[in-house]
């Protein structure tokens, strides 16, 4: 049976083309998307993708994934990773589905006016992305003739110092917003947008604040915000407070209407019918107590589905009959199967050959998205080998990982991968002991630095988080304070504060140098943010230090 697939789900397409042709007509659309864990968010995006970019040749998609492990303390990751693809940082789309590669032709195409518009009307988000030199690397130079820009996109490289330089007066965060809403607005003006935010469940402060803030600025462009989360993680709340992305939806539903499409579980009926429409993808002879059964079983969850139909052909329980359909065996029994869907991922992973399992696991300390250069180092092994195997038996064969981009930092290739569902990765990652993963941890740090010596801004936060993890408290404090010194300068000031406090946490209160700096550069984001109690507190730790 198919493992990419879409069926059903009409409604909720309907409902996300009924928002992209406002969009497209010039009146700016936000929509959200609401599922949990394996309810087929992203079949219905990567879907409703393929359909939009098919059916309009102008449409560009630009896409930025929250993260689990270090997304919350990233400043602006989301909306980091869509500057970078509007700008040329990421070099090719790894991506196999044929919307993906012509999405990426387009976005070419537009690098020329997307870094003079950098340049002109959005010159201090530099400080949020590299981009020096990326935005002529992938022109040819019969374009940049064509353009004229040649001497105008050369102007970021020099610029880029300058502009990095740490200001006595840092611009505020406000200015950040506005300067992002004036990029997108005069890219949208050659080129119709949908802007995707993924996983907004994990999304960092300065994010929220950010696709609020162009949530209610954009009106009349030819531009479509659209964000996914999961409810249940946004129900839990965040340290104790509500969750920013529900506090997002609930202004956003109240001043702009139905824009939460939900992706609830199906009653009976519905689960019926979704397991007929993804059965009959392919030519079959299933019986009717068969799909009543699966349906049952599975209550129509579509990845638990899709992954034990998976199972049961790798068990050989479903076969192919003289005419070439699908049939089941004469007997099945259901109570011998796994119940839910992490027995039916142990169950595929038991299959998977020992050193192909060695890589899977390396990688699941990375998280949902992992680099093949960084696994390959843990495993002492060649780059090229190891995203061979990812790329072979791991992807085709067993689907359990996917190709996602590729980057360039100077002379080194930076390969991303992903799991296919996080609950792949945190089954993985829930098999090893305490031990291996400090050691994963570690190696998986050490990697991360070689591998982005040329580039180090972009790996602080996972450094601080994989040192931590590790337990390696020097490296992971100190990484934290380059994270909120980071954070500071982007004036992402929560997240500054978070990495402050995080790496005061990891230093000793006889390292009296150290808390010194931290403690006035946590002092000096009190300050800014007229926390005059919090700043005061510190000022008086300060003075016992220096006295």
């Amino acid at each position: 049976m198919p493992d990419a697939v879409f069926v059903g789900r009409g409604e909720q397409l309907a409902k996300l083309t009924a928002h992209l042709n406002q969009a497209l007509a010039g009146n700016s659309q936000v929509a959200f998307v609401s599922g949990n864990a394996g309810s087929g968010k992203t079949a219905l995006l990567a879907e409703f993708a393929d359909r939009a970019l098919q059916a309009h040749p102008e449409l560009i998609i630009a896409q930025g994934t929250c993260n689990a492990q270090t997304g919350v303390g990233e400043a602006y990751l989301p909306f980091r990773e869509i500057l970078a693809v509007l700008t040329g940082g990421v070099e090719t789309s790894l991506a196999a589905r044929a919307s993906a590669l012509e999405n990426t032709s387009r976005i070419r195409k537009l690098l020329a006016r997307s870094g003079l518009v950098l340049i002109d009307i959005a010159p201090d988000l530099v400080k949020l992305v590299p981009v020096a030199g990326a935005l002529i690397a992938p022109l040819g130079k019969s374009m940049l003739k064509q353009t004229g820009v040649e001497n105008r996109l050369r102007q970021v490289a020099e610029r880029k110092h300058e502009l990095l330089e740490l200001s006595a007066q840092p611009i505020n965060q406000e200015h950040i917003f506005e300067q992002y809403y004036n990029f997108l607005v005069k890219i949208a003006e050659f080129q119709p947008l949908i802007i995707a935010l993924d996983d907004l469940q994990w999304a960092d402060a300065s994010s929220i604040s950010l696709l609020f803030y162009l949530a209610r600025r954009l009106t009349d462009q030819r531009l479509m915000l659209i964000g996914n989360f999961r409810p249940d993680e946004v129900a839990a709340g965040r340290a104790g407070d509500s969750h920013p992305t529900a506090q997002l939806t609930t202004e956003l539903t109240r001043t702009r209407g139905e824009i939460i499409i939900e992706l609830e579980r199906f009653d009976s009926q519905e689960a019926l019918r979704f397991v007929d429409d993804y059965l009959d993808t392919e030519p079959n002879a299933f019986s009717e107590g068969f799909r009543n059964a699966l349906a049952h079983h599975t209550r129509g969850h579509p990845l638990f589905l899709v992954e034990l139909m998976r199972d049961l052909q790798e068990r050989g329980l479903l076969t192919h009959d003289a005419a070439g359909r699908w049939i089941e065996p004469r007997a099945l029994d259901w109570t011998q199967l796994p119940a839910r869907i992490d027995g039916v991922i142990r169950s595929r992973l038991d299959r998977v050959e020992s050193n192909d399992r060695a890589i899977l696991s390396a990688a699941s300390v990375g998280g949902e998205d992992f680099i093949a250069e960084a696994v390959a180092r843990l495993q002492n092994s060649p780059d090229r080998e190891v995203v061979q195997r990812l790329s072979s038996d791991l992807s085709r064969r067993h689907q359990l990982v996917e190709a996602r981009e590729m980057q360039r930092i100077g002379s080194q290739r930076i390969s991303h991968y992903g799991f296919r569902h996080q609950l792949i990765q945190q089954f993985l990652y829930g098999q090893l002991d305490e031990a291996e993963r400090a050691y994963l941890h570690e190696d998986t740090a050490a990697a991360l630095e070689m591998l982005y010596q040329e580039s180090p801004d972009d790996i602080v936060v996972a450094l601080a988080w994989h040192y931590g993890a590790a337990g390696v408290t020097g490296k992971a404090a100190h990484y934290a304070r380059l994270a909120g010194e980071l954070a500071a300068n982007r004036y992402a000031n929560d997240e500054a504060i978070e990495h402050f406090n995080h790496a005061l946490a990891l230093t000793p209160k006889q390292n009296r140098i150290d808390r010194f700096v931290l403690l006035l550069a946590r002092e000096a984001i009190y300050g800014r943010q007229g926390n005059r109690a919090a700043q005061a507190k510190d000022l008086d730790e300060l003075a016992v230090i220096a006295g």
